[in-house]
């Protein structure tokens, strides 16, 4: 097998340390997660993600009940450079930091680019820590891109990395056949782009989470610094309520946090996480109609509280139920504009690159997705699957959830077809957090080009934002309505 090229990973768009943690996770996702449940959130105290052994007697992390957590540092030092006193402060506050946030871990791993100087390793390996300490290194990378994680070598490494280029010159030529009908300049964002947009994370989608965030921490405070003039009881019922805002208020603040350090990956799993609340609503709103007669202060503050909590857990549910989608369908008849939607969904923005967009007039009956793959310009594609890896690992480099989009079912030969095809790559789309799939049909085939469960949205031309679209056609166009 060819040594893989590290200068050209370093190449890579996007940070390198970044793409370095990216890689990693992925290799230890693809080759541990088996034996268990893998964690990573924003902000990952002291390691970027850890793993508790679970089962597998089998496991190369050991037996049951072992904890790992890994540190990824790309330091791209000459080989033999001691690594100085910051970064050698940096790796000891991180073990520190492990500790206190993390202490059943049991092994903690340094994975960098280079091995260690003597110097450094004889540093490293003196650090006082109850948990067992490893260094690997791009070979530990290079050993682990077998399996399931053999098909890294080429998204990170061969013929199919994506760039912001490629994807752009992708996207151009994907969309030639229809240039003629759609332009940019007069396109009018309706109700299901909006959605698809809010589905692939995008914190523009999602402005009310930070302040809600904000807001429901300093409500938390401000319940807490009135628990003095109440009584014993009427404190427990208040100090549950303060404790459940800033639970939630962690909650949507690590989302907002993850959504805007482009971890849509990390802000779909805080989002399922199911967080208990203790508050008593029937006695909160006993106490707070009470000091309402009372016309207490803490009646005002009781009341928004609860409201803010209520409104949290709306927006929770609302989070959940879009970041969790992985194929979405986008239903209009003709002349609804579900092409355009299509291609401007697939454009690049300020915050990611472009998606990809296809055709699926081409597709001749009996055709499978391999064949669509196939249709992407460049022809570096043979399989659907080697797509789906091209474009996760573009998402991942790049921080943002890039969707597929495969435009007009309704117009292959047999759209029927479609129904199994889909059935059978939604079960995998789940493995792929930076992926989101869209097709485009008319409401007539619906129903049977679409597996049963498939989320729907439809398209209704301009809807309500009529007056708009014909503005900025007058515009573009330089039209005097007269």
């Amino acid at each position: 097998m060819p040594e893989l090229n590290w200068d050209a990973f370093a190449a890579l768009p996007g940070a390198a340390t970044r793409n370095w943690e990216v890689l990693c996770r992925e290799l230890v996702r693809r080759n541990y997660e088996r034996y268990g449940h893998l964690a990573f959130v924003s902000m990952q105290p002291g390691v970027e993600f850890h793993l508790v052994v679970e089962h597998g007697s089998d496991s190369p992390l050991g037996e049951r009940g072992r904890h790992w957590g890994w540190q990824c540092r790309w330091y791209d030092l000459p080989p033999g450079r001691p690594l100085g006193t910051t970064r050698r402060k940096r790796i000891k506050d991180a073990i520190a930091t492990t500790e206190k946030h993390l202490p059943e871990l049991t092994d903690w791993v340094l994975w960098l680019r280079r091995p260690l100087s003597a110097a450094d390793a004889a540093w490293f390996w003196g650090l006082e820590t109850n948990m067992t300490k490893h260094i690997w290194t791009s070979e530990e990378a290079e050993n682990h891109l077998g399996g399931d994680a053999a098909v890294l070598r080429s998204v990170y490494f061969g013929e199919h990395v994506l760039t912001a280029e490629s994807l752009a010159s992708i996207h151009e030529r994907s969309i030639a056949p229809i240039k003629g009908r759609y332009e940019p300049d007069v396109h009018v964002e309706v109700g299901p782009e909006a959605t698809l947009r809010s589905i692939l994370g995008e914190p523009e989608a999602w402005p009310d989470l930070p302040q809600l965030a904000e807001r429901l921490r300093l409500r938390a405070e401000e319940l807490d610094a009135g628990l003095a003039d109440l009584e014993n009881v009427q404190q427990e019922l208040v100090a549950a309520l303060s404790s459940d805002l800033a639970a939630r208020a962690e909650q949507l603040g690590g989302v907002a946090e993850a959504a805007g350090a482009g971890q849509p990956d990390v802000a779909r799993a805080l989002s399922e996480q199911v967080i208990e609340t203790s508050s008593d609503w029937r006695a909160l709103q006993r106490l707070t109609a009470r000091m309402r007669t009372r016309r207490s202060p803490m009646s005002l503050t009781l009341t928004a509280a609860l409201d803010d909590l209520r409104r949290s857990a709306a927006l929770r549910d609302s989070l959940r139920s879009h970041l969790s989608v992985d194929l979405c369908a986008v239903i209009a008849d003709v002349g609804e504009g579900k092409t355009y939607l299509g291609a401007e969904l697939t454009s690049a923005t300020r915050r990611r690159p472009s998606g990809i967009f296809i055709l699926a007039r081409p597709l001749s009956e009996g055709g499978t997705l391999d064949d669509m793959a196939r249709r992407v310009p460049g022809g570096v594609f043979s399989t659907f699957d080697q797509l789906l890896e091209a474009v996760e690992a573009a998402g991942a480099r790049a921080g943002a959830r890039l969707p597929i989009v495969i435009d007009g079912l309704n117009e292959s030969e047999n759209p029927r077809d479609w129904r199994g095809l889909l059935a059978t790559v939604r079960p995998v789309l789940r493995a792929f957090p930076h992926v989101l799939l869209v097709v485009t049909l008319r409401g007539s085939v619906a129903n049977d080009a679409l597996p049963e469960d498939t989320p729907r949205l439809v398209l209704e031309g301009f809807a309500d934002r009529v007056g708009e679209a014909v503005t900025r056609y007058f515009r573009y166009y330089k039209i005097n309505p007269g």
